[in-house]
């Protein structure tokens, strides 16, 4: 861990001599508001796209946040450069979504971390949740690697939530229901699996059950936890 905190001092003393004083900072944000996309944003949004967040990447880029459906989120997210379009993803054609479209089209954004990389780009990660039940959780991982911007997911989560640490923001502890317990149970216990984040996507290390149940509704409210960050309102 000391290895790596010296890299990011090195890595940040670097973007400092270089002129480059935007520096990555980890924060946690609520999606509080929302509203009509902008008159620039329509050339990249259907008409009636009600934007959740618009997510700096750099000066040029980002992440836009928004909804497409009438009765439903039917969230989506698309990485724009000015009106190029650099990345899309539908949830409802997500694996282990698309069979499902009620329960896809139903998911509504909520929750964002930004997370910084070694090289000092951001790391977006994005909680999209079935509402107060909480019976599902989607966590979406957006960064840019040697030149492109790519998306990685993480498995569903039962009224569950996301741990991360800004120290080690390659590593993820997905909290998720055991399945014995996913209904008619007040205080379930859960179970903890721990994923490595590398170029090919997630690799689960480890899981362990916990010892003792939690009330589900404080992961449904706060489904991602930002370990040494801090906390923003969109």
């Amino acid at each position: 861990m000391t290895k790596l905190l010296f890299c990011q001092l090195l890595i940040l003393l670097s973007l400092r001599a270089s002129g480059q004083t935007d520096v990555c900072k980890p924060t946690l944000h609520y999606m509080a508001a929302s509203r009509q996309s902008s008159a620039a944003e329509r050339f990249l949004l259907s008409k009636h796209a009600i934007v959740r967040a618009s997510i700096a990447f750099s000066e040029t880029e980002k992440l836009l946040v928004y909804e497409t459906g009438k009765d439903e989120p039917k969230a989506e997210f698309k990485i724009v450069s000015g009106e190029k379009q650099l990345l899309l993803v539908a949830l409802s054609k997500m694996p282990g979504l698309a069979r499902d479209p009620i329960f896809a089209g139903g998911l509504r954004p909520t929750w964002f971390a930004r997370l910084c990389q070694a090289s000092g780009k951001s790391m977006i990660v994005v909680a999209s949740g079935s509402g107060a039940t909480g019976e599902g959780q989607v966590f979406l991982v957006f960064l840019e690697a040697h030149g492109r911007y790519r998306h990685f997911q993480l498995p569903i989560a039962i009224k569950g939530r996301v741990e991360l640490s800004a120290i080690e923001p390659q590593t993820f502890k997905l909290w998720t229901i055991v399945d014995s317990e996913a209904i008619g149970v007040a205080l379930p216990h859960y179970e903890i699996s721990t994923y490595k984040l590398d170029e090919s996507g997630f690799h689960r290390l480890h899981t362990n059950r916990t010892k003792r149940g939690y009330d589900p509704e404080q992961f449904v409210n706060h489904p991602i936890v930002l370990e040494n960050g801090s906390d923003k309102t969109q």
